[in-house]
This record gives C-alpha cells, sequence and structure tokens, in this order.
C-alpha cells in the first residue's frame, strides 16, 4: 500500500465478491485464502496476478476478500457481523 493511500477500513459487507474495490474501485479483488497453501505455481500465478491473498489462519468474522492495490478488507455477509458493524 502506497503510503499516500489512507489505511484501509471496513466500509460494508457484501454478498458475494465485489467486482471492483469499495474502497479505491481498482480491479481485482483477491480473494483471502485462509490455512497453510500448497506450493502450486498455479497459486503463484494467481497471487502475482493479485486475484488471491493468504490469509493465515482464519478467525470468527474474519475478511473474505481483500483490494489487490490498497489492501481494503472486505467482508462477506452475515447477520452477526452486520450487527456487530451497525449496532
Amino acid at each position: 500500500m502506497d503510503s499516500s493511500e489512507s489505511t484501509p477500513k471496513v466500509i460494508k459487507t457484501y454478498a458475494s465478491k465485489p467486482r471492483r474495490c469499495p474502497a479505491c474501485g481498482h480491479s481485482p479483488v483477491a480473494t483471502i485464502l485462509y490455512g497453510t497453501p500448497a506450493e502450486l505455481p498455479v497459486l503463484e500465478r494467481k497471487l502475482e496476478a493479485g486475484l488471491i491473498y493468504f490469509g493465515g489462519v482464519r478467525s470468527l468474522n474474519g475478511p473474505a476478500w481483500r483490494c489487490s492495490k490498497c489492501g481494503q478488507n472486505v467482508y462477506p455477509k452475515t447477520k452477526k457481523l452486520d450487527s456487530d458493524l451497525n449496532p
């Protein structure tokens, strides 16, 4: 992320993967893969293209997608997450 850009923050939740970043409008938005990834050439190519992002160990209510340009995390729509974000 460029130092001139603001720190990413939760904007809102989505029922499915957005086509463009809700913060900066960039495409593609990467799918976050959780767990220990296998070392496969296809995963390396997708990582380099900004199509996937390795998220480590998944936490409950963690983001599902991440902007490959600004780093904005995008969360899946769930009842619990929506109530936490919009009391």
